[in-house]
């Protein structure tokens, strides 16, 4: 089984039982997606994805600035996590708690992959 986590923090010590359960499925675990991962790979070399997306690059935050031209703007969040989906080939998504699965909705639904949460 391949398994993809996507929880809010990884880091938090409230999830004592999601620590666990992760240590458990270690080596089923392909990739985790939370807000602010912090490193760009969990524990055990899964890379990470973060839900808040990625930065614009400072020479990019710098011509947005300049009033000509037209804005560049963030990748979209879904499109980005649908590609490290699929990069990752999991064939089940662990959905902790419901306002990542709510964010996450839309894309997840297209990627027709088994849901537990």
């Amino acid at each position: 089984m391949r398994i993809l986590v996507v929880n809010p923090n990884w880091n938090a010590y409230s999830e004592v039982w999601l620590h666990r359960m992760m240590e458990y499925f270690k080596d089923e675990i392909v990739g985790v997606a939370c807000f602010s991962p912090g490193a760009k790979f969990w524990n055990n070399g899964a890379p990470s994805f973060d839900l808040y997306g990625q930065e614009l690059h400072l020479l990019k935050r710098i011509y947005n600035k300049i009033p000509i031209g037209k804005k560049i703007e963030r990748k979209s969040v879904e499109t980005d996590f649908k590609k490290f989906a699929e990069k990752l080939k999991p064939t089940l998504i662990f959905i902790n708690f419901t306002g990542p699965a709510i964010f996450l909705k839309n894309v997840i639904e297209k990627l027709e992959i088994p849901v537990v949460h």
